[in-house]
């Protein structure tokens, strides 16, 4: 078991250097529950730089009744903010995904290959909190059957999952790779995610680990990441070093 009891950090490693890249966070700006401005994007970017992060795909909300953001608007506000990278001169690799909520939009979006995708065709996906989508099943087909590689964000938050891994080994059996959010790993969400965050751990389920970084809050949870955590994430096979 791991202790939950602050060690001082190694300077010159930072806590997430081994992960590489962050596959999972809300910068850009004024489009979603993320960040609200280009100087706070700037100061998120900066802070991900010092935690060991050197490759930042950032991932947008697309969701029709909250934010209907198009893949055109959302490359040029990228692009806008890789200026301000240069000009600021903040080594750091951005890269443009998004967070698509699964609903009727998002199956339109996929017959018109109208998809922001990172690495290799990676997707990364989401379902509401409340219950999953009913049509899970037959969207994974059809993303899969065009090519793309489905990634389910925070499996580890779906209160409909808790105590039924089974049904997340189905999700994967049909080729969906999973992303838990590293607040998951402490108690940031509550005592119930993170007991399944370990589980999906424990089980090897987990390919992609992500910030899934919004605000300030969160940003400070995660400065503060218990060090001897640093243990579990450095042994987790991920693959986010590989995008």
């Amino acid at each position: 078991m791991f202790s939950f009891f602050q060690k001082k950090r190694d300077k010159n490693n930072p806590l997430f250097s081994n992960i590489h890249t962050d596959v999972h966070s809300h910068l850009i700006p004024g489009v979603d529950d993320g960040s609200p401005d280009m100087e706070t994007s700037l100061q998120f970017l900066k802070a991900l730089n010092n935690l060991g992060f050197k490759k930042i795909i950032t991932t947008p909300h697309v969701m029709t009744d909250f934010y209907p953001n198009t893949s055109k608007d959302l490359i040029e506000k990228y692009n806008t903010l890789k200026e301000r990278l240069v000009l600021e001169n903040i080594d750091i690799d951005l890269q443009l995904g998004a967070e698509y909520f699964l609903d009727e939009n998002f199956e339109h979006l996929i017959k018109n290959d109208d998809l922001l995708t990172f690495g290799d065709n990676h997707i990364l996906i989401e379902m509401s909190f409340i219950e999953p989508y009913r049509e899970l099943h037959q969207v994974l087909f059809n993303l899969i059957s065009k090519g793309y590689k489905p990634i389910l964000a925070h499996p580890e938050r779906y209160p409909y999952f808790v105590n039924k891994l089974n049904k997340l080994d189905n999700i994967k059996d049909m080729g969906c790779a999973f992303q838990v959010n590293v607040l998951s790993l402490t108690n940031y969400y509550g005592k119930v995610v993170n007991k399944l965050a370990m589980q999906l751990f424990a089980n090897n389920m987990v390919e992609f680990i992500g910030t899934d970084l919004h605000h300030n809050r969160h940003l400070s949870a995660i400065q503060n990441f218990p060090a001897n955590m640093q243990k579990l994430v450095e042994k987790t096979k991920n693959l986010n070093n590989t995008l």
